[in-house]
């Protein structure tokens, strides 16, 4: 994310596989190839998520980070990673985020993400739920 949120072509190349293959169930979108997933970054409108990371502390399961990109949970073995985390684009809206990725030779070949706006809870379930934030 620390690649993608500073524009470093560099990193992002090491990173992902020159085939790699990103999903975006929620749009019905799928880009095909570094080159273009490199692209869609650099012209996101507004702006990615800035991620400034000033420390990290963690131990499995457990990570604090910087406010602008949090993981809640980071789990997986091998090959396949899942990450659930809130990020705050540059306008200032908090977007909650899953992303599962699929590593092949240490890059990874597939990532699948899904994203969506926070939203207050409907009244019509608040006495069958308890509320997280």
């Amino acid at each position: 994310m620390q690649a993608q949120s500073a524009h470093d072509q560099v990193a992002a190349r090491k990173l992902y596989a020159p085939d790699v293959i990103v999903d975006w169930h929620q749009t019905g979108e799928r880009i095909l190839g570094l080159d273009r997933v490199i692209e869609t970054q650099e012209t996101y409108p507004g702006g990615l998520p800035e991620i400034d990371v000033h420390r990290a502390v963690g131990s499995e399961g457990r990570w604090v980070l910087d406010p602008t990109f949090v993981p809640r949970r980071i789990l997986g073995s091998g090959d396949v990673w899942v990450c659930e985390a809130s990020m705050t684009y540059p306008n200032g809206e908090t977007w909650e985020y899953a992303t599962i990725l699929e590593i092949r030779d240490g890059r990874i070949v597939r990532q699948t993400e899904y994203w969506a706006p926070r939203s207050d809870a409907p009244a019509w379930r608040s006495h069958l739920v308890e509320r997280t934030r």
